[in-house]
């Protein structure tokens, strides 16, 4: 094992234990690219919460493991990650991840169920390219993605579930809009049963169209559109 300051340069089979478990030392904060590189003993990790990157193709061709935990600590899954973990079975991604970038479990060939909890993630094509198996579980609608290359965001894969709802794959530009309408509404409606309204007639979806029709068209558009700043002054105008 090859340890710079705070960063897990290297990894080899040899520095694995007779069980396939490796814990990294928890004064590490950085995970290097390649770090992990086609280590097949390794069949668990144990990363602690101080570690904030997993570098580039980190655990890439690490075909013995089989489960991870990531930290809250972690913003990123960064390309090529988790390429060809082809034992790997499920994975839970925290509501801290923002992103996860092109090629992130390529060919996670055994991977079965992926749970992303995040507020608002961002997704690029071919993050689950090759995962055949994989029932992907998305907590809400409302994540920045490219309507153009949405079809190679979610290919291969299995079946898809936003915000509780099952996405048809022959329909899903039109399945996504109308789920990420249906979470605004609930949203809306939600922070004003909270709050004293003006009007009870607000509760209506009508009412809130053009405003939801806004946010849906900068999903869509601005990468790094934060719907949560226009909803909070929105919902102002509806509270006595």
């Amino acid at each position: 094992m090859k340890i710079s300051d705070n960063t897990l340069v290297k990894v080899t089979d040899n520095d694995i234990s007779a069980d396939g478990i490796f814990e990294i030392p928890t004064e590490i904060t950085i995970i290097n690219d390649f770090a992990f590189y086609g280590c097949q003993f390794l069949k668990s990790i144990i990363i602690p919460d101080g570690v904030i990157r997993i570098g580039y193709s980190a655990f890439s061709h690490c075909s013995s493991l089989t489960e991870i935990n990531l930290p809250s600590s972690v913003g990123k899954i960064e390309s090529w990650t988790f390429n060809c973990c082809e034992s790997l079975k499920s994975v839970n991604i925290t509501s801290n991840v923002i992103e996860i970038e092109s090629w992130a479990f390529c060919d996670c060939k055994g991977l079965e169920t992926i749970s992303i909890l995040s507020n608002f993630p961002r997704m690029d094509k071919y993050s689950f390219s090759g995962c055949k198996n994989l029932n992907l579980n998305i907590k809400t609608s409302l994540f920045y993605i490219n309507m153009e290359y949405i079809n190679q965001v979610f290919q291969d894969i299995k079946t898809l579930t936003i915000y509780d709802r099952n996405v048809n794959f022959n329909n899903i530009e039109d399945d996504l809009r109308k789920i990420r309408k249906e979470e605004l509404y609930d949203k809306i409606k939600s922070e004003l049963l909270d709050n004293k309204v003006k009007d009870k007639n607000c509760f209506k979806l009508s009412e809130h169209k053009e405003f939801i029709d806004k946010i849906i068209n900068n999903l869509e558009k601005i990468a790094n559109y934060d719907y949560r700043v226009d909803f909070d002054n929105y919902i102002k105008d509806y509270i006595v």
